[in-house]
């Protein structure tokens, strides 16, 4: 999912990260974890998440990764390798609220109505379906806009992988059927 190497790519670039090579072009004070609005702190958390267990479910299986693969080529996230993506995301996670973006997040589905289809994706069972508009509803268009211009891609293309990736990743994230605390978000 093209959305996930881009997640993986902009963990590597933000404070927490290695140092970045020549190739990698510094990140701009624009694209800091600060000027996240909090619903957008919660999808980029479940996001980093996600794209960090299937980049590691990939190392463990001794394949690399689709972002690793594409980012090589550019040296981008392949040219840190897991300490730098892991160093990457421990400090998205701090820098977007940690458990409590996640929290907030759900808080959010659920005030606009949507809390059905969230409660689905944690723990086992059926990860009820959301539609992209729906997404765009429940997320709001301001949020979207603002991760389309993060991630330069059309909104359209990110509501459609949103509405893919949110329920597996809240599903992934919630094993135990309960939202995680900062200390099983370290673990990931």
């Amino acid at each position: 999912m093209a959305l996930l190497d881009q997640v993986l790519g902009y963990v590597v670039s933000q404070p927490g990260a290695p140092p970045q090579t020549q190739a990698q072009p510094q990140a701009s004070s624009q694209t800091g974890m600060a000027g996240l609005s909090p619903v957008a702190k919660g999808v980029m958390l479940v996001l980093a998440a996600k794209a960090w267990q299937a980049y590691s479910a990939q190392r463990a299986a001794g394949g690399a990764s689709p972002a690793s693969a594409s980012a090589q080529s550019s040296g981008g996230v392949g040219s840190f390798g897991a300490g730098g993506l892991l160093g990457g995301l421990a400090g998205m996670i701090g820098g977007l609220g940690g458990a409590g973006a996640l929290g907030g997040l759900m808080r959010h589905f659920e005030q606009t109505g949507f809390g059905e289809q969230a409660r689905s994706w944690v723990g086992g069972g059926e990860n009820a379906p959301i539609e992209p508009e729906q997404v765009e509803t429940a997320l709001g268009g301001q949020t979207l806009s603002e991760l389309a211009k993060r991630f330069q891609i059309p909104v359209d293309q990110l509501k459609a992988e949103l509405a893919t990736a949110l329920p597996q990743a809240v599903d992934q994230l919630t094993p135990r059927g309960r939202l995680p605390n900062d200390e099983d978000l370290s673990k990931l």
